[in-house]
């Protein structure tokens, strides 16, 4: 998949992105820019360029939060002003049919549609508009064999639906597509448009950090080293981004702080310390790791870290048996993993000290990459053969409900919900090389309406919610 062409406004921040990653999360406000002049004073610190320089980084992340805000704003505006006018010009296509031939009347609406200003509208709304305005124009023909024809637009459709089993094919592919444009729209009127998130990405060459900007289509690099960075946790109650690093010749857990850029090495286990998750907001980091067991034997453990002592432990005595990671409800009461018995991985619901609760799945091949919803009711997950990846959801409270199978196509990992519950984000391959990984997000009242957050030639996945 390629990026798309992108004729929103130029971001006027784009210098933002040569800025040291120390500074992604700077919040400068006219309390920090007074202190600043005062620290400024206190130190003699008089060079003219250098209190210009200053005063322009605060002044540059003042006007980022105020940009996103009016760009946000902008869409939805503009969306608004979008869906009036098409209401406007529907209702007069639907009356200009007891006087017009109904192919004519379609191309008219079609060619207005096309004239509306969408110059400042986000780029998946206006390609999904498009979409439902080619599915208008491509009946056109199928339409021209009925022009003799006449009466209110519904009518004139209840009478060709009599007589022409086609017109089925054309209703279905507008009404398609204009669900599209209803799932984009709802998109930009809720929160989860200008939330940002956390994902690794291979774009600079090897697996980096990257904190992502919907609203600027813009994404700021917060790791860059050789060896491998990925697996990022998002938490913006610590400002801060876990993920994993083989910067040491293995794996071990990281903690980049975003409001001052320090980066905190947590694990320093000769072997592997990988798979980080936080347990809800109790200042908890569990994760998983690689223990030696004897000569040439090794097996993995689930290990806790409170991050105020930041001395681990290991909190569930059996192995999982494969490598795989925890994730918790929001509040800490209970955990799902992936443990694999008799060459199966299963999905298992566990206690806070690691006890079986139940089996969640019993499908062959591989259950993994689980998250809870925010009640904590329903987890979503991937089950992975060969020839697919598809992402389903489990109702814990209701254990005799069948798999809501929500994504079925290509591959597909990494499921995560919004913070709403509304939303599910997850990385996706179309075929079997797994280059090019996309990140998208679907409404669970709507699955099969795919929106997009980035569409690259690379492998960007991973994705983790910075809320």
């Amino acid at each position: 998949m390629k990026q798309l062409n992108k004729s929103n406004p130029i971001d006027p921040l784009i210098f933002r992105k040569i800025l040291p990653a120390n500074i992604t999360e700077l919040n400068c406000n006219n309390t920090s820019l007074a202190l600043l002049i005062v620290f400024m004073k206190t130190l003699s610190l008089r060079s003219k360029n250098f209190s210009i320089l200053v005063l322009s980084v605060c002044f540059t992340f003042l006007t980022a939060n105020a940009y996103s805000e009016s760009l946000l704003q902008t869409y939805r505006v503009n969306i608004e002003k979008i869906l009036v006018s098409d209401n406007e010009l529907g209702s007069k296509r639907n009356h200009d049919t007891e006087r017009m031939p109904i192919a004519l009347v379609i191309e008219k609406y079609a060619v207005s549609l096309r004239k509306l200003d969408w110059a400042q509208t986000p780029d998946v709304f206006r390609e999904a508009f498009y979409e439902h305005i080619e599915a208008w124009e491509k009946s056109i023909e199928f339409f021209a064999k009925y022009s003799q024809l006449r009466g209110e637009m519904h009518d004139v459709f209840d009478e060709i639906r009599q007589a022409d089993l086609k017109l089925k094919q054309h209703e279905a592919k507008i009404w398609s597509t204009w669900a599209k444009i209803e799932s984009v729209t709802r998109f930009y009127r809720s929160e989860i448009s200008e939330t940002k998130f956390a994902y690794s990405s291979n774009r600079s060459g090897n697996s980096d950090i990257y904190l992502y900007n919907p609203l600027l289509y813009s994404s700021t690099q917060i790791t860059s080293h050789d060896n491998t960075d990925n697996w990022p946790i998002a938490s913006k109650s610590t400002s801060s981004i876990f993920f994993q690093s083989r910067r040491n010749g293995k794996f071990d857990i990281y903690q980049k702080n975003l409001a001052n850029g320090e980066l905190v090495r947590l694990t320093t286990h000769k072997e592997h310390d990988y798979l980080p998750s936080l347990k809800g907001d109790s200042g908890v980091l569990t994760y998983t790791r690689w223990d030696v067991l004897g000569e040439d034997k090794k097996a993995n453990y689930f290990y806790s870290m409170d991050l105020a002592e930041k001395m681990p432990t290991k909190w569930r005595r059996e192995s999982p048996a494969n490598s795989v990671g925890v994730s918790w409800t929001t509040d800490g009461s209970l955990a799902v993993t992936s443990i694999k018995k008799n060459g199966e991985t299963q999905l298992y619901l566990l206690r806070p000290n690691g006890e079986l609760i139940r089996k969640l799945t019993d499908l062959a091949g591989y259950n993994g990459g689980a998250n809870f919803s925010p009640d904590g009711k329903s987890i979503v997950f991937y089950h992975s053969t060969d020839e697919h990846s598809k992402i389903g959801i489990i109702d814990i409270s209701k254990p005799e409900m069948p798999i809501n199978w929500l994504v079925q196509k290509g591959f597909n990992w990494h499921p995560v919900w919004s913070k709403d519950g509304q939303w599910i984000a997850f990385s996706q391959s179309q075929d079997k090389t797994h280059k090019d990984i996309d990140i998208f997000v679907i409404e669970l009242a709507k699955p099969v309406i795919q929106i997009p957050l980035i569409d690259s030639d690379f492998r960007d996945s991973e994705l983790s919610w910075y809320n």
